[in-house]
């Protein structure tokens, strides 16, 4: 079985400008600056590849990852609990208004629709106290 973590990605053709999008992301989150880029485009155009671009471009930055899974697709919240499931001890840091709907959210009693405002709230918390200083990289694969 070869492991995916080893796999070098080379660069992609005719895909300079989004390779410098993302490097520019990258560049800007070290200096601590928020932003965020969002791929489209048919299946089997490169997205995840660019995903995995941006991916070793952040470096020692704390990686935060999911996909969307179509299985899943009826559950509520679940690619948001795994994006979120490797950094869920710091939930008690949050805020208790806040931590209260992230524990729902990670216990996964949080309904579809629910949480609102306060869940948006809750995951900004809990991603500013686990960012590195190196950065924070969250990946969302899939996303539909």
């Amino acid at each position: 079985m070869i492991d995916a973590s080893l796999v070098h990605i080379p660069p992609l053709r005719g895909r300079a400008s989004e390779e410098a999008a993302l490097r520019d992301l990258v560049a800007a989150a070290r200096r601590g600056e928020g932003g965020a880029v969002l791929l489209r485009g048919e299946i089997g155009t490169g997205k995840s590849l660019l995903l995995r671009y941006a991916a070793d471009a952040a470096g020692d930055a704390l990686m935060l990852t999911t996909a969307g899974v179509r299985s899943e697709s009826g559950l509520a919240y679940g690619a948001l609990h795994r994006l979120l499931a490797p950094v869920a001890e710091l939930a008690d840091r949050v805020p208790a208004p806040h931590a209260a709907v992230l524990r729902r959210l990670l216990d996964g009693t949080l309904g579809p629709g629910e949480g609102g405002l306060a869940l948006v709230v809750a995951v900004l918390e809990l991603l500013t106290r686990a960012a590195d200083p190196a950065g924070l990289f969250c990946g969302v694969d899939d996303a539909h």
